[in-house]
């Protein structure tokens, strides 16, 4: 039987993040980069549904998970 995956989402505030960081990578001509930043993150969203416990804790009962390739972390509950 598959693990059960738990659903994972932006925040409005984490994806108007994302989409601003993408819209820079975008103007500096940087459009794979861009492309990989949001594949990236969706890749780190799909980890976080299946393994809740991954990257380091944090304050106020937070977690971090830094993407590999970017200077971008998720914090997450």
């Amino acid at each position: 039987m598959p693990p059960k995956l738990l659903p994972v989402s932006l925040s409005r505030e984490a994806q108007a993040d994302a989409d601003a960081a993408i819209d820079w990578y975008i103007g500096e001509g940087a459009f794979i980069a861009a492309d990989d930043f949001a594949d990236e993150i969706d890749q780190a969203l799909g980890l976080l549904s299946q393994f809740t416990e991954l990257g380091e804790t944090g304050a106020h009962n937070t977690r971090t998970l830094p993407l590999h390739s970017f200077p971008y972390s998720l914090i997450y509950r």
